[in-house]
This record gives C-alpha cells, structure tokens and sequence, in this order.
C-alpha cells in the first residue's frame, strides 16, 4: 500500500488485466556498401583514438552522424546518396555497414633531389579525382658561392638551417596549375593558383605550412606538408606533372563474397543477422561500376539472390532490390523473370533509377532508388501505419518540391500509360503519379 503522508491528489493504476498492444517502429533501415571513409575519432582520457569501423554495423540517426563516422559523398559510390535519401525523404535512423572505403586520389611532388616530400591530394573523394594531375613550375633554390673553410663555422652559425637554399627575390612562389581530363582525353585547365612554403611557430616548435597568392586557396586540389622535420628548403618542389592515383586495392571490382561477408565474423550482409530490429536490407552500390570496368550482372544476381536468402531466413526483414540501369521496360522485365528468375515474398525490386541534383557538383546525377524508397517506407509506416500502401506517396516524396524530401529531379526513364500498363501485366506495381505523362516509379512484386 502506499503511504499518503500529506493531502493532495494522486493517482494509482490497478492491474485489470491484460494491457493493450503498444505501438513499435517497424522501419529500419540496414545499408551495406562503399564510403569515403569508415572511422571514428574519439578523446579518452586526453587520448586522441581512431577506431577502425570498417565492416561493422553502426546505427546513425542523422545525416551528421553520418558523416562524422563515414565521410561524405564520393562519386563512384551509391550509399552515402542513398543514405542521404533515406533521411530527407523519412526515415529517422538505420544501420550502415561499410565494406569498402573510396579515399580520395593523391600523389607526391618530388624536392628538388627527386625525393617525394609535399602531398597534393583530391579536394573531393572518389574516382573523379583519377582525372586530375597537377603540374609544378618553381623558381631555382639560391645556389650560394661555396664559403671559405675559416668563414663556415661562422656562416652556419648565423644562417640557419631552414634558411638554406631558399629562392631569391624575397618570398617566391611555385605555379600549380590543375588539370582534368575530358572525356575525348584531352586535358583541360581548371585553375592556376601561387604558392609558397611559410614557417610558422606553433606549441611544437617550428613547422612549414603552405600559403598562396592573395590566399586564394585552390578548389580541386590540398596541397599538405608530411609530418617530417625536413627543413624548408627540402620540401621546395622542382618543376614536375603528377598524376593523382588512388591505391590499386581499392580500384578492384567488387566480389559478392565482399558484399555477402560472414556471419560468425559478422561482416558484410550476413553480419547483420545479429540486428534483431533491422527490417529493411539495401545494398545500393552492387550497381558501382569501378574505372574501365563494366558492371558484372552475374555477381549482382548473386549477391541479390543472397539478400532475399537473407531475409527469408530471418523472415523478420525485406529486401529492396535496384533493377540495373539503362534498361527499357521489356528488358528489365526479362531481368527479373528470366535473367535472375526472383520469386519470393520478402524481397522487391524497384525501377527506374532517379535524377537528383549532386549536391556537390551542384549537377544532375542518376541513382538507384532504393535508399529514397525505404525513406518513403520509413515514413509511410510511421505517418500512415505499416500496413498502408506507399503508392500514392512514393513520387510525391522522391520528386515533388515542398514535399519535406530530397527532390528528385526526373528519372532515367520516363514511361508511358501504355508502357506502365504492360508492366502491371507482369505483377507490376507503379508507384504512379496522378497525371499520367509525368514520371513514376514502379516496383515489382517478387511472388
């Protein structure tokens, strides 16, 4: 009994049974596939620790935290897109599971003795930086008249280190002109900026650091100082055109063992076995193609055919499958009943890619749909209920502006009244607007 020590109101809930069914979330969403980076940077006890994330699950509720664990987009990788979609379009937190990460292109400008010393990387992650190089055009280092032996000792007191074979003329600057190849193979300029090597005092003691003209910085490429305690005059690059690469590892296409990964080491798709709450699976970037390479569709359909294995083995979640892309109706029709023959009840495949403006490149993209679709689904279940069909929302939110959404800005193919209503034939379900030559989204049910 509880004691009533003083007057006033209170309230007592008596057990009468039963209580009613409480409400859940029924949308989360578990992404596997590239990032920039996969790392997390943390202070313990005044310690600066990197933890290594690479192929493990990470539940991120924002795009910030994302992020921050992640990196942001990189061309040549579908996730952080999808991700992205994911959260503008409705969804409100999810797994991610990085196997592969794509840093950004880099090379190294030799001194003036051929040795590498300063770093030039990409501004921007991904394959678009295999498409830079980077020419250097710098003054002569001072070439000093070789001192009597009786002045040397004097000399080097006097002058230090750092000051040695430093070019004439004041403070001298070295020309970086960046280039991007075209896609004829030509090679056009995209900038031109000054720089200069500065030593500057810090809490350390003296470091060189990398100033330009005016201090307009470039915007294609960082130009860093490796952490050495070469003097200036060491690290003043010669004249030279450098090429930015990225690690041949990491430019290997991709194998479905890489995206199905394992269980008992929970890696890739499989590791997410242990996520009781996951209720949707999207493996977005089965659709990157890597540099030179062209989309193997056999390891998609295996690795497809593994997330719908997945998911009927757990029956607690669902695949949402991208068709490939530049397919018409017809032939992704046939994909779906004959090259890959899908048929199950926990999977479903959606078509056609959308247009987004890259928030980047500031420039139209084409993506697969299925991040922004489980947004839809994640919103849909939490506005509507799960049982509610995501239809009549699906283009609003993917492409209506003012829609709360990431706006799509078209799709890879737009389809006609007649075209979509020989998909419905095939168990074809549009995602239809209600004006009938304007775009839609269809998905297809896999049983």
């Amino acid at each position: 009994m509880p004691e009533y020590l003083s007057p006033g109101v209170y309230i007592e809930e008596v057990d009468r049974g039963p209580k009613p069914i409480e409400g859940v979330g029924t949308a989360m969403a578990a992404f596997v596939g590239f990032t920039e980076k996969a790392e997390l940077a943390r202070e313990i006890e005044g310690e600066l620790v990197i933890e290594d994330l690479l192929n493990k699950p990470q539940l991120v509720t924002n795009w910030s935290q994302y992020v921050e664990r992640f990196g942001g987009f990189v061309e040549g990788a579908y996730l952080p897109h999808a991700v992205y979609g994911y959260f503008n379009n409705g969804g409100s937190r999810c797994y991610v599971v990085s196997v592969r990460t794509t840093p950004r292109a880099q090379t190294v400008l030799l001194n003036a003795e051929g040795k590498p010393q300063l770093i030039v990387k990409a501004s921007q992650a991904g394959f678009d930086g295999l498409k830079l190089r980077v020419k250097i055009t710098a003054p002569e280092l001072l070439s000093a008249p070789e001192p009597k032996k009786e002045d040397k000792a004097k000399k080097e007191e006097e002058e230090p280190e750092e000051a040695k074979g430093v070019p004439s003329g004041g403070e001298a600057f070295f020309k970086v002109s960046v280039e991007r190849q075209t896609v004829s193979g030509n090679w056009q300029l995209k900038e031109e900026r000054e720089a200069t090597l500065q030593e500057v005092e810090t809490d350390e003691g003296k470091k060189v650091k990398v100033a330009y003209k005016e201090d307009k910085t470039p915007e294609w490429i960082n130009i860093e100082v490796p952490e050495t305690a070469a003097p200036l005059a060491k690290l003043w690059p010669r004249d030279q055109e450098q090429s930015l690469n990225i690690a041949t590892k990491l430019l290997a296409p991709p194998t479905s063992t890489e995206f199905q990964g394992d269980v008992s080491e929970r890696t890739g798709l499989e590791g997410l076995e242990a996520l009781e709450d996951a209720t949707m699976l999207i493996v977005p970037d089965l659709m990157t193609k890597m540099p030179g390479e062209k989309l193997n569709l056999d390891m998609v359909k295996a690795v497809q055919l593994a997330m719908i294995a997945h998911c009927e083995r757990l029956g607690d979640r669902v695949a949402i499958l991208d068709a490939p892309p530049d397919l018409m109706p017809q032939e992704v029709h046939k994909w779906r009943m004959i090259t890959a023959g899908y048929d199950s009840s926990y999977a479903t495949l959606y078509y056609p890619w959308i247009e987004v403006m890259d928030p980047v490149t500031k420039r139209p993209i084409h993506l697969p749909p299925s991040g922004h679709m489980a947004g839809i689904w994640a919103r849909n279940d939490s506005t509507r209920g799960c049982s509610a069909r995501e239809a009549a929302r699906a283009t609003h939110a993917a492409g209506a502006s003012g829609s709360g959404g990431r706006p799509a800005t078209g799709y890879l193919f737009n389809r006609s009244n007649r075209r979509r209503h020989s998909l419905h034939e095939s168990k074809w379900r549009s995602q239809a607007p209600p004006r009938p030559w304007a775009s839609s989204i269809s998905s297809f049910r896999l049983r």
